[in-house]
């Protein structure tokens, strides 16, 4: 060893390297299953159907290639929109007293309504998909009537809500709607419909 003999590293005997690549072994496959397992938590499984859109129109696009969805147990939130700001607010009351009259011809329950100078919300539970339509045809062909005809700038936007504090929510809103047209409150530019 000492005369120049360059010597390698004593070697393990055959039955201790093997004790230690077994434990390297188990240490890796049970990294491996916590990674596998970690992945497997994060992901979530997909789905063949589309979620449906709770919110649909408001555009005047014709893009949709289905039915707006509509649900009889939930609440809905309708707007109507007009082309100009023909002041809807000074005739609030005959715009009130035509949507109760059409929703109890067609089954349908107005919960809250709030008429604003250039538009009209409804928080609303329909019977069905066409008491809905019919609601709408006749409510919407009334206000033409009396208006003007092309007074809707674009199709009648709703969004299905659920019950409980959304529905509140959306209650606060339209009251809250209600007090700034009437000035009671001062108007608020950046405050957004409730999601």
């Amino acid at each position: 060893m000492f005369d120049g003999e360059v010597t390698s590293a004593p070697k393990m005997p055959p039955y201790e390297k093997s004790k230690l690549s077994i434990t390297k072994r188990k240490l890796f496959k049970t990294a491996l299953l916590k990674c596998v397992l970690e992945l497997h938590l994060r992901m979530k499984q997909l789905s063949l159907i589309p979620k449906p859109q709770l919110a649909c129109g408001g555009s005047l696009n014709n893009t949709r290639h289905s039915k707006r969805t509509l649900c009889s147990r939930r609440p809905i939130h309708l707007v109507l929109k007009t082309k100009n700001s023909t002041s809807l607010f000074k005739s609030r009351l005959v715009i009130k007293s035509l949507a109760s009259k059409y929703a109890k011809q067609f089954g349908i329950k107005v919960y809250a309504s709030s008429v604003q100078r250039d538009h009209i919300h409804f928080v609303i539970k329909i019977a069905g998909r066409i008491s809905y339509i019919r609601f709408i045809r006749s409510l919407t062909g009334q206000l033409a009537r009396r208006f003007g005809k092309g007074l809707f700038k674009f199709r009648p936007f709703t969004r299905l809500g659920t019950w409980g504090r959304e529905f509140k929510d959306l209650l606060d809103y339209l009251f809250r709607n209600d007090m700034e047209v009437f000035k009671i409150w001062r108007y608020q530019r950046n405050r957004a419909d409730p999601k």
